[in-house]
């Protein structure tokens, strides 16, 4: 993974959560869209969860569950994974 903060991370962050969207929702890939919202394609609670499993594990860190609502694309969901993890 590229540096966090960086464009080049935002980029590779929401080109992978574009795949792992798709995967989950059983979508080819080339229908995700990165700039629209993400329950477009049918993203409920259940499979957030699921989605959340695979980004912290990919990241390394824990997120906040709301922070995949409060960032509804997959590139705002992106750009807020690559600032790295949040203070506590």
């Amino acid at each position: 993974m590229s540096l966090p903060g960086t464009n080049t991370a935002r980029t590779d962050l929401c080109e992978w959560l574009c795949v792992q969207l798709a995967k989950e929702l059983r979508l080819p890939p080339a229908t995700i869209d990165p700039d629209e919202p993400m329950v477009t394609y049918g993203l409920d609670s259940l499979t957030a969860a699921a989605i959340l499993a695979v980004v912290e594990q990919h990241v390394g860190f824990k997120v906040d569950p709301n922070a995949l609502w409060d960032h509804p694309t997959a590139a705002a969901f992106a750009g807020f994974l690559a600032a790295g993890p949040a203070a506590d």
